[in-house]
């Protein structure tokens, strides 16, 4: 796909990119974060190790969802402390890293190895650190990102009685720094619960990010699959306030045979649509490092601008405990009065709520009060240090990735209109590329038949598979291959004589369907 020098030289510019980020960071926006408390209402203050972190995958959902066996159907293998099972068996968040042999290591002690970006975890308690694991193992998928495997959400009073750490609390940690998130549901248990709805709201802001699966839907027939798609995407609407409708993508994401095998074909695009995004996720890796970079610079000045207001409305001597419950009550007001004045764009400010229940924990006088260096700083990075960084990129590094899934899938498409039956067993049907010996699923290793609309049998030969030939008549020098899956056809034999009335004349015998592979 790429050259051995263009792969080096892409990975210096990203290297070179992301130490960039970080002198900008220490030198102009972490002083801002520390002056005005932006760990205490918003982020925590970033670490190099942050920075340096490779590509998070979340995989959020209730319990039963197949979280853990999506994750296993990407690896092609088992992990060391797997669990699966019908019931809550997942009790941890488990961090999946590559490693040169499998073991476990305990959440103490991720916590605290600079050179993994699980040191902000240490905010969240030994409570949460006793169920939090780092899990090593040696696969190919793994030198490129981690994914993260967390708990079921419990419903009710379970979620906050049977767990000792605050479980929104972590996983909104998570979510500000995944790059990718799965939200998993089965196709039997639609039901958002509260706790489940409090995990979604923390994903806003991250649209961009996530990714919606109805997993298990292979054991629905098509009414039932029509109705639970309507059902899942009304309860989505309810929970995710956006004008504009979310993709859910459909598939059973397991080593099992599909049970409804009419939907095949249709699992075979969504698969590849959903995991297209995730092959992609190391090479667009530091364009997602710039985006956050910047929401959380345009963030940290609006907050400036608001603890700023705030110190100035306090009264100087007497009143002070009056002043901040009107000031606590009022925060919309204040809010909109700070956007008039200093003209800032309103999807800029944190969500009130939060900033609100944060607030009645602090002491407004003990703010400080509003500089404009900092938010000129924090100006001249937005202005002149990112274009700058941006500029050291001659081209999107992603491109001639996307490039090569294009034709990937404009290949899967010419092939799928000779063949068919779906595939997961050729090069780009199979999870993430991550195994070229991966074995097909057992109701799709063999096709049952091949379709004879585009096939030339006249110009095949013995020993050789069908080409379809409206492709190269298209395109004479192109040859496409057929997949790995299609067994080159029986030799041909000629017909038995059949005999013909004498009155009758001769016609040719045609060969209605090709021999099965």
């Amino acid at each position: 796909m790429l050259g051995h020098s263009q792969k080096e030289d892409n990975l210096q510019i990203i290297s070179s990119l992301i130490d960039g980020l970080k002198r900008v960071y220490n030198a102009k926006v972490r002083p801002a974060e520390v002056q005005y408390k932006f760990g205490d209402f918003l982020f925590p203050v970033l670490t190099d190790s942050e920075f340096d972190g490779k590509p998070l995958v979340l995989f959020l959902g209730q319990y039963s969802t197949g979280k853990t066996s999506f994750i296993r159907y990407l690896l092609e293998r088992d992990f060391p402390g797997q669990h699966v099972g019908p019931e809550p068996t997942t009790d941890r968040f488990t961090a999946i890293m590559h490693g040169k042999e499998d073991r476990i290591i305990p959440g103490n002690t991720l916590s605290v190895q600079p050179n993994l970006p699980f040191r902000g975890l240490n905010r969240l308690g030994s409570g949460f650190l006793n169920k939090f694991c780092g899990v090593q193992m040696n696969h190919p998928a793994l030198q490129d990102m981690i994914f993260i495997d967390t708990p079921g959400v419990l419903s009710g009073e379970k979620q906050s009685i049977g767990r000792s750490y605050d479980f929104i609390a972590a996983v909104e940690w998570f979510v500000q720094r995944a790059d990718l998130i799965f939200i998993l549901f089965d196709a039997h248990k639609l039901d958002i619960s509260d706790e489940f709805k409090r995990t979604i709201n923390t994903l806003r802001g991250h649209d961009d990010k996530i990714r919606v699966v109805l997993n298990k839907a292979d054991t629905l027939n098509t009414q039932q699959l029509v109705r639970v798609y309507g059902a899942l995407m009304w309860s989505l609407g309810k929970v995710i306030q956006t004008p504009e409708v979310m993709r859910i993508y459909l598939g059973s994401f397991w080593d099992k045979p599909y049970i409804n095998k009419e939907y095949g074909q249709m699992f075979l695009t969504e698969q590849c649509d959903l995991l297209q995004d995730l092959r992609a996720l190391p090479r667009g890796c530091a364009w997602r490092k710039i985006n956050d970079f910047v929401k959380r610079t345009r963030l940290l000045k609006v907050h400036c601008f608001i603890i700023g207001h705030l110190k100035n409305e306090m009264p100087m001597l007497f009143g002070k405990e009056s002043k901040k419950e009107e000031l606590i009550k009022g925060l919309d007001k204040e809010f909109k009065k700070i956007q008039a004045q200093y003209n800032l764009p309103p999807g800029d400010f944190p969500p009130i709520e939060r900033f609100r229940a944060t607030l009645k924990s602090q002491d407004i006088d003990t703010f400080p009060k509003f500089d404009v260096k900092y938010v000129t700083l924090l100006d001249e990075v937005l202005v002149k240090d990112i274009g700058e960084l941006i500029s050291m990129f001659p081209n999107d590094p992603a491109s001639d990735v996307l490039h090569f899934f294009n034709q990937e899938k404009k290949r899967m498409e010419e092939i799928s209109s000779y063949v068919d039956s779906p595939c997961s067993s050729c090069s780009y049907c199979s999870p993430l590329l991550f195994n070229s010996q991966s074995q097909p699923r057992e109701s799709t290793q063999m096709p049952n038949k091949i379709s004879n609309q585009n096939i030339s049998m006249a110009s095949s030969v013995q020993g050789q598979p069908p080409v379809p030939t409206n492709i190269n008549e298209t395109h004479p020098q192109t040859i496409i291959s057929p997949p790995p899956y299609v067994s080159a056809p029986a030799p041909i034999q000629a017909p038995a004589p059949v005999p013909v009335p004498a009155q009758a004349p001769t016609q040719a015998v045609a060969l209605s369907n090709p021999p099965t592979a």
